[in-house]
């Protein structure tokens, strides 16, 4: 299964307490899931990770994740869309999962995405993604 990970969630799942990012996380790590991403995504995940307000985030966890993500994640070139969000700068998770094919795009920012759907791209939350794929088989809620 792929998926595109909003960078709120990333940063979420890097968050000590046991939540549905953290989870996420971790499965995407254990290959259970795969991430879809573009340069430009990837980008902006090391920025906001680096950035001065995330200094807690443990630094070894973040070196794996990112190379994780970078060498097995699925590295993909956005396929223009003529969809335009609230957020332009969202539109890049748009593009990634069309060109990745991907299934979801998970993100805390639900408001960034008026839609639910794009063609056969489900927008969802961490925790509904998590009971999805739990319904189909492929996950676990802890």
């Amino acid at each position: 299964m792929k998926i595109v990970l909003d960078t709120n969630v990333l940063i979420s799942g890097f968050f000590p307490k046991k939540s549905p990012p953290t989870i996420i996380l971790d499965m995407i790590i254990e290959g259970i899931i795969t991430i879809c991403y573009t340069n430009e995504i990837f980008i902006e995940y090391q920025e906001v990770l680096n950035r001065k307000k995330f200094v807690f985030i443990d630094k070894h966890r973040r070196e794996i994740v990112l190379n994780y993500i970078k060498n097995v994640g699925y590295l993909v070139s956005g396929i223009p869309t003529n969809i335009i969000l609230p957020d332009r700068d969202d539109e890049k998770f748009i593009e990634a999962a069309f060109a990745g094919q991907a299934q979801y795009i998970v993100t805390g920012n639900q408001k960034h995405y008026p839609e639910k759907h794009y063609n056969s791209i489900n927008v969802i939350l961490p925790a509904d993604f998590l009971k999805e794929i739990q319904k189909k088989g492929y996950g676990r809620l802890s």
